[in-house]
């Protein structure tokens, strides 16, 4: 048993650089999806600030008649006009 202890050390050895190897990874796309939520509030917040004035008024007619109910979904759309 003493000749596989020294194979039994390097492997523990690989094991662990490869748990370091994903924990970095899944460290660096944690980073990456953070970065992302942030450019998508600041998106969401100032999408209305590069509106005009009639666009603005638009969207809030819209949004009003989504809540009254006076819209429909765009597959429903499509299949009413036939694609």
């Amino acid at each position: 048993m003493r000749v596989f202890k020294p194979f039994i050390n390097v492997y523990k050895v690989l094991l662990i650089q490869k748990s370091m190897t994903e924990t970095l990874n899944l460290e660096k796309m944690y980073r990456e999806l953070l970065a992302l939520k942030k450019e998508m509030h600041f998106i969401k917040t100032h999408v209305v600030d590069i509106m005009s004035d009639e666009e603005e008024l638009q969207l809030d007619d819209s949004l009003e008649d989504h809540k009254k109910g006076k819209t429909i979904r765009l597959e429903d759309l499509k299949n009413k006009l036939g694609d």
